[in-house]
């Protein structure tokens, strides 16, 4: 094999090889991921970042008693889906969202 057919090989395999990895992250955002200690305030520098694949999304979590935000969560997570749960004195909201760093 010639040296220019293995130079253009290597670059057909290095552009094939970007096109893969691109594609594979395509809709992959990055989220914080923390839980805060002021559940208002956001997450302290440098906490872990979490990455969140395709079909997955960032998620912000929070507790409440009352009307008195009491703790506050962010992460990663599949399938996620917003809601509401009621409990007798605690209630809790769970939020996704699908932009980077959009769960401060």
């Amino acid at each position: 094999m010639s040296a220019t057919l293995q130079v253009e090989m290597n670059k057909l395999l290095v552009c094939g090889l970007w096109m893969l990895l691109s594609f594979s992250t395509a809709n992959a955002i990055w989220c914080y991921n923390c839980e805060k200690p002021v559940p208002t305030e956001p997450c302290l520098p440098m906490e872990e970042m979490c990455w969140a694949g395709p079909g997955s999304a960032c998620f912000t979590m929070n507790l409440f008693i009352g009307n008195s935000m009491i703790q506050s969560e962010v992460g990663c997570i599949q399938d996620c889906r917003n809601y509401t749960s009621e409990e007798l004195f605690m209630w809790h909201k769970f939020i996704c969202c699908h932009s980077e760093y959009c769960n401060k």
